[in-house]
């Protein structure tokens, strides 16, 4: 696809990308471990809850719902200060056994104001909602750095760290959700975030969850997709599709077993998506049998236009009846059907 056929959304987008630093690159790639045994080596499931402390930022008038600002350490922690502290908001429905989603960022978010903005309209509708900052982001960022760089890193080691750590976070995210009570407890993640959550859904079972325009690939959207200036930053430049895909083999979701039952698992791909393709989207969604795969001829910034697209999805996640209106469209269950971009 041309350059003057991108949409100028995903344009700006593959500007900013082009611009994120990725880091030294090693000597060697080295032989990286086996996604199971890169999983196995974080422990998520014996590990201690996280001991959470809380802020209460507001409360409903008549004070039985409350935004609550959270922290606790995180157990991927690296050697920054901003590395060690997961940081996020949660809006906590007055009933106690309302469903809650976990919403999740995209790559170089200065802050998670969408998702800001969702979590608020869950609450106002009486149920919970709770976003999170990714490592390498907004407060979280590298000294001196902007939000979302080195966290693709040059060093696929260091992307495989940062992928596992923000799972690590946001599975705990769910976990401290679970422990105070709530019943139902659902993830949407929004391009990176989505990613996330895809991960995140490999590792703990979710009641629901939702990966919007994910890099479902990193291999392929890499050494295919991004733009030169990150390829060539990232190392990809001097790496075949196959190496890039044994070094980053862990964090691909088709090569992971989701403890999420498929049909709880929705995905959508956006077909004009010139950021992280569509067809990688498609291919997990065959590979994992998902309950409900979305396909919108739209780009990668673009594919959720209006409030009632997002509500949706949100909805769905939430295990709500989604909102009366033309539904997003599905998926062709062919894949001779389904663009790759």
């Amino acid at each position: 696809m041309g350059a003057r056929h991108r949409s100028l959304p995903d344009r700006l987008v593959r500007r900013r990308l082009a611009s994120l630093a990725a880091g030294a690159r090693p000597d060697h790639l080295g032989v990286p471990p086996a996604p199971g045994a890169l999983w196995d080596a974080a422990d998520i499931a014996g590990a201690p809850l996280p001991d959470v402390a809380t802020t209460v930022r507001g409360r409903s008038p008549d004070g039985g719902a409350a935004v609550v600002d959270f922290s606790f350490a995180s157990r991927g922690a690296g050697t920054h200060p901003g590395s060690r502290t997961v940081r996020g908001r949660l809006f906590r429905a007055a009933d106690p056994l309302a469903p809650c989603v976990v919403l999740v960022h995209g790559l170089a978010a200065d802050r998670p104001a969408f998702e800001e903005r969702l979590a608020r309209r869950e609450w106002r509708w009486g149920r919970s909602a709770l976003h999170l900052v990714l490592p390498a982001h907004g407060s979280r960022r590298l000294p001196g750095r902007r939000s979302g760089d080195a966290f693709l890193c040059a060093d696929p080691a260091a992307t495989r760290a940062n992928l596992v750590q923000a799972t690590l976070d946001a599975v705990d995210c769910v976990r401290w959700l679970r422990e105070q009570g709530t019943r139902h407890v659902g993830m949407v993640g929004f391009s990176l975030g989505g990613l996330v959550a895809c991960l995140a859904a490999t590792r703990t079972r979710l009641e629901r969850m939702v990966a919007v325009t994910p890099p479902a690939d990193l291999a392929w959207t890499g050494t295919r997709l991004v733009v030169e200036g990150l390829r060539r930053s990232l190392g990809l430049d001097r790496v075949s599709p196959a190496v890039a895909e044994e070094q980053l083999r862990g964090v691909i979701p088709r090569f992971l077993t989701p403890c999420t039952r498929p049909e709880d698992i929705g995905l959508l791909a956006a077909g004009r998506d010139e950021v992280v393709g569509s067809g990688p989207v498609l291919e997990l969604a065959r590979a994992w049998g998902v309950g409900r795969t979305w396909l919108v001829p739209r780009g990668h910034l673009t594919a959720l236009v209006g409030w009632g697209r997002a509500g949706e999805l949100v909805a769905f996640a939430q295990g709500q009846a989604a909102p009366r209106r033309r539904p997003l469209p599905l998926a062709p269950a062919s894949a001779a059907d389904a663009p790759l971009l």
